[in-house]
C-alpha cells in the first residue's frame, strides 16, 4: 500500500476507534466557547440547522438561542426533522434569524438550490453561518500530487478555495467575516483523535494549539468558517 494511502486508512480507523472509546467523536464534548458560531447567536434568535445529523450543533445552539429547528436527510438526532435539503423546504420566507450550514454543502449535488432556500428562509438582516472544507492545505496538495483523492471525506462532491467559495455564494450572499478553525495536521489527525478520546484535556489543548496555528497559517485551515449576509 502506498504510504499516503496507508496514512489515510489509518486515520479512518483511528477516528472510528476514538468514537467507540468515547461513544462519540471527542469534538462533541468540547465546551460551547470552542465553537466559532456560538458568538453569533443571541437569546431572541430563531435558528435553522441544515443537515443536523446527530444534533450536536442544534443542541449547542439551543443553549444560546430562542428556538432551533434541525433537519437532515437521515437524522440520527431524535428531534431532527427528516427532510432532504435538495427538496423544497416547508418554511415561509424570512422565518429564521440565523441558519447553520456546517459541513453540509460539500455533500450535496444541487448546492444552488440549498443556498437559494437558505436565502429565502433567512430574515433580511439574518446571517448564514457556513462551514465548508478548504481544498488548499499542504496535506491535500500532497495527496493530489500522489494521485490520491485529496477530499477529506469520500462523500464530498466538492471542496473549496476562496474564489470557488465566492463563486458558489454569488448573487445570494456576501462573506462578512472568516473565523479560523483548526490547522490541517494530515497524517496525525487520527492519532490526536485517539489520544483525545482517552484524555479529553489533551484533546481540548490540541484544538487550541491547532486553532492558534490556523490563525497564523490560514491556508492550512481545514475549513472555511464564514459569516454570510444575504444580498
Amino acid at each position: 500500500m502506498h504510504p499516503l494511502a496507508l496514512a489515510v486508512w489509518l486515520n479512518g480507523k483511528a477516528r472510528n476507534l476514538a468514537i467507540r472509546i468515547r461513544c462519540g467523536h471527542p469534538k462533541h464534548f468540547l465546551p460551547d466557547d470552542d465553537y466559532w458560531y456560538v458568538r453569533y447567536l443571541a437569546p431572541h434568535h430563531r435558528v435553522l440547522d441544515v443537515g443536523c445529523g446527530t444534533g450536536m450543533h442544534s443542541l449547542r445552539a439551543g443553549r444560546h438561542a430562542f428556538a432551533v429547528i434541525g433537519f437532515d436527510k437521515a437524522p440520527t438526532w431524535p428531534q431532527g426533522l427528516t427532510l432532504n435539503a435538495e427538496d423544497p423546504w416547508p418554511w415561509e420566507h424570512a422565518t429564521f434569524d440565523r441558519v447553520l450550514c456546517l459541513d453540509l454543502l460539500e455533500h450535496v449535488h444541487d448546492r444552488r438550490h440549498v443556498l437559494s432556500e437558505i436565502r429565502r428562509v433567512l430574515a433580511p438582516e439574518g446571517q448564514l453561518l457556513l462551514a465548508v472544507p478548504n481544498s488548499e492545505t499542504s496535506w491535500k496538495h500532497r495527496l493530489a500530487r500522489a494521485g490520491r483523492s485529496p477530499f477529506s471525506d469520500p462523500d464530498h462532491k466538492v471542496e473549496y478555495d476562496p474564489p470557488a467559495l465566492r463563486a458558489e455564494l454569488r448573487s445570494l450572499f456576501t462573506i462578512e467575516a472568516r473565523l479560523p478553525g483548526v490547522v490541517d495536521v494530515g497524517p496525525l489527525v487520527g492519532l490526536i483523535d485517539v489520544f483525545g478520546a482517552l484524555c479529553p484535556p489533551f484533546y481540548r489543548l490540541s484544538i487550541k494549539v491547532r486553532h492558534w496555528l490556523a490563525e497564523r497559517y490560514p491556508r492550512e485551515d481545514t475549513a472555511f468558517n464564514v459569516v454570510c449576509r444575504p444580498v
